[in-house]
């Protein structure tokens, strides 16, 4: 690297100095920092099966952070671990599922938390920048009751073939400390595409009915959001009729309870390929 130094004023600081880092392509550093946080992530996926591998964690992050001068720098690297370690604790639920050791799930759970209270000391106006003006991902919001999250679960499972595309969002992404309602309402301002996990449990939700449908009906209405619904399981949804509007991605009388694996799984591909199809 070569810099160039034009003066020197009497307290030692350079001005009018060339850096070739201040001139990189902003896509290359960027691309650096993920790759550094890719690393890192990979990393911890080692020191899950360490008994005190939260507290090296702390340190190893730490560590981290320093090597980068600027908080745009940490914001990028911070929300590139938690995404990428969230995706391994994802990964480990599945994996307990099929009756593997499901312990180090608290060690995840710290590992998310660690990173969060990083996140939260860092300006407020810099990591929502960074959200919403250096992502190119279509923003997709999918409102579900929690008692349907096993239909959640299973649609997530065909999201990775266009992850590079499309951000899914979903209240599980919520970090320790934020608050959820605005986080919410900051999903659904960035939402393109909107999917609705349509049941009996869905329309009694308060939160829903009072919240979330008013705000994305309207965006559908003013701003030509996409709205896809999916009806889980048999519910009055004749009684709705702004909802019966918006693309089925069923037939209501054939609720996705009702399905064999192998039409679901079909359901679920179709509904993943029609998002793609707006995304691109």
């Amino acid at each position: 690297m070569v810099i160039s130094i034009n003066e020197v004023n009497g307290n030692g600081n350079v001005i009018g100095m060339h850096n070739t880092v201040n001139n990189m392509n902003l896509s290359h550093k960027n691309d650096i920092i993920i790759s550094e946080a890719q690393n890192f992530a990979f990393r911890n996926k080692t020191l899950s099966r360490d008994f005190n591998g939260h507290a090296k964690l702390i340190e190893l992050l730490q560590r981290e952070l320093y090597r980068f001068y600027d908080v745009e720098s940490k914001v990028i690297f911070l929300n590139e671990v938690y995404q990428k370690i969230e995706n391994q604790r994802n990964e480990h639920n599945k994996m307990c599922k099929k009756g593997q050791d499901c312990q180090i799930d608290v060690y995840y759970k710290k590992s998310l938390f660690f990173i969060a209270q990083e996140m939260s000391v860092l300006p407020k106006i810099i990591q929502q920048q960074f959200s919403t003006q250096s992502s190119t991902k279509t923003s997709v919001f999918i409102s579900y009751s929690h008692i349907d999250k096993a239909y959640l679960d299973d649609l997530k499972r065909h999201f990775k073939p266009i992850e590079n595309i499309v951000d899914f969002w979903d209240d599980n992404k919520i970090r320790p400390g934020q608050k959820w309602k605005e986080e919410i309402a900051m999903a659904i301002d960035n939402a393109r595409i909107v999917i609705l996990f349509i049941s009996a449990d869905f329309f009694n939700s308060e939160f829903i009915s009072s919240h979330e449908l008013p705000k994305l009906l309207h965006k559908a209405n003013t701003e030509g959001t996409t709205i896809f619904t999916v009806f889980l399981k048999p519910c009055m949804y004749e009684m709705y009729s702004e909802i019966m509007d918006y693309q089925g991605i069923n037939d209501p009388k054939v609720p996705v309870s009702t399905l064999s694996e192998h039409k679901r799984e079909e359901l679920w591909v179709d509904l993943v390929r029609q998002v793609r199809s707006i995304a691109v």
